[in-house]
């Protein structure tokens, strides 16, 4: 007399597994993931047991950080013009690659000055081997970088205005 397999084994009827067919194994595929993610769902609590780890080199310190700091000792070498009729012009020490570095330095000059957008007008600058990495223009680092120094340089140069100004108007003597 032979044994014969319940329904559902998977013996084959001398005691060896029987092969999975391809229907079977994709339900199990499918089904793992499902209550693998269904398992996942009530667990919304954090661990108890998580280990606090220290902060990693790019939280710290990146790319970007490098870039704004490689900028940082030549900054102060650009300058915003204020024209007589009432407009501003800025040289931009970098390229201009489809990022829009121009009309953020634009808006951010405006904004400094009180004038309207289409009163600056900002241009791309020659290099100057003085500027050093100033001029290095790749990812995605102009506007970050250089928003301190042209809101600084805008800043001197609406003080500057204000001060002529203020002589012009006799409020305040010559030095």
């Amino acid at each position: 007399m032979t044994d014969i397999p319940a329904q559902g084994s998977r013996t084959s009827g001398r005691g060896e597994r029987a092969p999975i067919g391809r229907c079977t194994f994709m339900g199990y595929v499918l089904a793992g993931a499902t209550l693998a993610v269904a398992a996942e769902l009530p667990l919304g609590a954090p661990a108890h047991a998580a280990v606090p780890s220290v902060p990693q080199i790019p939280e710290l310190y990146d790319l970007e950080d490098m870039q704004t700091d490689a900028a940082r000792p030549t900054s102060a070498l650009i300058k915003i013009v204020l024209h007589e009729d009432g407009t501003a012009s800025f040289e931009l020490p970098r390229m201009e690659v489809g990022q829009g570095i121009t009309t953020s330095t634009v808006m951010v000059i405006a904004e400094e000055l009180d004038l309207p957008v289409d009163k600056v007008r900002v241009t791309l600058a020659p290099a100057r081997p003085e500027l050093l990495l100033n001029q290095l223009t790749g990812g995605s680092n102009t506007t970050v970088s250089m928003f301190t120094p042209v809101r600084v340089a805008a800043t001197i140069a609406r003080k500057a205005l204000l001060e002529a100004a203020a002589i012009e108007l006799g409020s305040v003597e010559a030095c």
